[in-house]
């Protein structure tokens, strides 16, 4: 169960960083940033997912999963904390850089909340499975947020997921 939470988080955070990265790109105002120049950090978010996946490949050979969950989790919402502490490009690189910590989330997260199920690892694939449903609930959460009271505050709710998956990283496992 906390697995699938994790599940939850990780992808909520994920589609929720993607989604609103043109909106917090237009709110900050930068001369020149077009809409399509501001899609180009959704290019380097997910450019830096497939580098993180490859890297991620070839660190869980030598590291501990549990660690390198933990430490992708803390860089993830250190840099979500990092954008909502700063402004302009400086703000827009860290939001794009997190695709590189979360790159591997996923196939850590599955793994080890499976680990030892036994006769539940059926059942506990379904629930981590359907816990893909974070990518869904997740952005209308931080939509709320962006327009009751600002785009940058909407992003706590990534912070606070990365904090779920830090403390499973740590204690959930």
């Amino acid at each position: 169960m906390l697995g699938a939470l994790g599940v939850f988080c990780y992808l909520g955070a994920e589609v929720g960083i993607v989604s609103f990265l043109i909106r917090y790109a237009k709110s900050e105002q930068l001369p020149g940033l077009s809409e399509q120049k501001a899609a180009l950090f959704i290019t380097l978010f997910m450019a830096l997912v497939l580098l993180g996946r490859l890297a991620g490949a070839w660190l869980l050979q030598r590291v501990n999963s549990a660690r390198l969950l933990t430490l992708c989790a803390a860089g993830a919402g250190l840099l979500v904390s990092i954008a909502m502490l700063t402004t302009g490009y400086v703000s827009l690189y860290a939001l794009s850089c997190v695709g590189l910590f979360t790159s591997v989330m996923y196939p850590i997260l599955f793994t080890l909340s499976i680990h030892q199920l036994g006769a539940y690892t059926k059942t506990g694939s379904s629930l981590l499975i359907m816990s893909i449903v974070g990518g869904a609930l997740i952005p209308p959460i931080m939509g709320l947020i962006s327009d009751t009271l600002s785009i940058r505050l909407a992003f706590t709710v990534p912070v606070l997921c990365y904090s779920y998956i830090l403390y499973y990283g740590l204690r959930g496992t």
